[in-house]
């Protein structure tokens, strides 16, 4: 053959710049190639791409996962009593995190949410409150301590969890959180006089606030129970610490806790699907059964007069009939001082004064239900702000289980839409367990809020891409796509 009439050599492509840059480069992921074929009229926020990319982002919210862990595992309380000494690892974790939140554009992306905007507003008028307070001095404590170290939770949630993945890494740092309190309260637990779990030496003592603090943290563990495609031994491991945290729950015999367990059995029966109607309503019955014959007599009787109460030994008559005369006490203060309230952290004082005054013997108690814990402290203004943030997040919970459930089927939006609906019953039975407790200051609420921002806003500009990359996968199963549904008849 003439050489003239050979074809030329074949020459290798030229490597791309990026594999140039760097020759170990992994293949796109699915999210990131879907990417690059966006379905139609879909463009992402610009605003969040930019903060996905933001290295200074990135790093802080890795120590702002450390500090979330801290806060919901209560490791750093247990290593004050063991060690002696106070390790201020809040105090070392926390301000760096705030730091990164500022330099990265956190606060203005943490605020993008009219939820967010009542929980600051409900901040700005907190310290408001103070000069208006019956103390002044008493209350400032509680203000400014509610600016320092609860507010900052949301914050940092909502400002430094912008992808789908930081705000499941926030629910695996809660879901590890959990697994240690069930650990620290059934190893360190310390029976008060009346039987009850509780943890004494730690901020949640009180065997009501322990029982409040498992119920909102053992829904988001139990997404690695039953959520899709998890590992045997962590569905087995998780689904034992679930069954003794419920033990433990029940133990402290807290009948506001067996309140939110049965309000969290009923939002199972509205907004869960039909195989999760059937689990709860053969799961509940057989897990209180079971777990009733182990725990005090004093405790079960307790638990009981929820449905029934001619059988109320006379400690729980006691406790009711207190409850109840706080509770007409809170709303009294309420309507008395509808503006300003008596004063963040004042209804005590305010309360056990008027009774000094008018001759009579006060309790000298919180009033023991956080919505007239805020409306008579703080006013009907900071009630009302309290209220908007939680209605704003069952709101944004109850759009996204709608939304994924008309999402195109596939692995990660049935893990993202079991993850709204576990958070959905975390804020149920916390709100319904707090109507009986006075844990409005605390970081719970705002948590909640900040995570369910994020996740919203990751999943506004994620979920069309998964969509897209689901649909592009189907399609490459023509076999499957063609073949008759089952019970059809197939032609001659």
């Amino acid at each position: 053959m003439d050489k003239r009439e050979m074809p030329p050599p074949m020459r290798p492509s030229p490597p791309s710049p990026s594999r140039l840059a760097n020759p170990l480069a992994r293949p796109l992921k699915a999210a990131a190639a879907a990417e690059e074929t966006a379905p139609a009229g879909f463009k992402q926020d610009p605003v969040w791409v930019t903060a996905r990319d933001n290295p200074m982002r990135r790093m802080g919210f890795y120590i702002a996962l450390i500090f979330i862990f801290f806060r919901f595992s209560l490791l750093h309380e247990l290593m004050t009593v063991k060690l002696g000494f106070n390790t201020y690892i809040l105090y070392i974790l926390g301000p760096p995190s705030l730091l990164f939140l500022l330099i990265s554009g956190g606060f203005p992306r943490a605020l993008r949410s009219t939820t967010a905007k009542f929980w600051m507003a409900f901040t700005i008028w907190l310290l408001l409150c103070v000069p208006f307070s019956f103390w002044p001095g008493g209350s400032w404590p509680r203000a400014q301590s509610f600016l320092r170290t609860e507010i900052p939770m949301m914050l940092l949630v909502a400002g430094m969890a912008v992808t789908i993945s930081d705000c499941m890494k926030i629910v695996s740092a809660v879901s590890m959180a959990a697994v240690f309190n069930v650990y620290m309260a059934y190893t360190f637990d310390n029976d008060d006089v009346f039987g009850r779990f509780n943890i004494a030496f730690s901020s949640i003592a009180n065997a009501n606030d322990m029982a409040a603090h498992l119920l909102l943290v053992l829904p988001i563990l139990a997404y690695y129970v039953i959520g899709p495609k998890k590992n045997i031994l962590i569905r087995l491991g998780g689904g034992g610490l679930i069954a003794l945290g419920l033990y433990l729950i029940f133990g402290t015999g807290s009948r506001g806790a067996m309140v939110s367990l049965l309000m969290m059995i009923l939002m199972v029966l509205w907004r869960g699907t039909g195989l999760q109607r059937i689990m709860i309503l053969v799961v509940a019955p057989v897990a209180f059964l079971a777990i009733t014959p182990f725990l005090p007599r004093l405790t079960v009787n307790r638990l009981l007069t929820v449905f029934s109460t001619q059988e109320e030994e006379e400690e729980t008559r006691s406790s009711r009939t207190k409850r109840m005369y706080l509770l007409t006490q809170s709303l009294k203060h309420t309507i008395s001082h509808p503006i300003f309230g008596v004063g963040p952290d004042q209804f005590i004082n305010y309360d056990g004064n008027e009774a000094v005054t008018n001759n009579r013997l006060g309790p000298w108690q919180v009033s023991h239900n956080a919505y007239t814990q805020v409306s008579s402290e703080t006013g009907i203004p900071g009630f009302s702000f309290m209220i908007g943030g939680l209605l704003g997040t069952f709101l944004i919970l109850n759009q996204l289980v709608t939304r994924l459930r008309k999402a195109r089927d596939c692995l990660q939006v049935r893990q993202l839409r079991l993850l709204c609906f576990l958070l959905l019953l975390s804020q149920v039975s916390f709100c319904c367990s707090i109507f009986f407790l006075s844990l409005a200051y605390r970081f719970y609420l705002p948590f909640l809020s900040g995570l369910v921002i994020a996740l919203r806003w990751a999943i506004q500009n994620e979920l069309p891409l998964i969509e897209k990359a689901a649909g592009a996968k189907d399609t490459r199963r023509p076999a499957m796509a063609n073949a008759p549904a089952a019970g059809a008849l197939r032609p001659a």
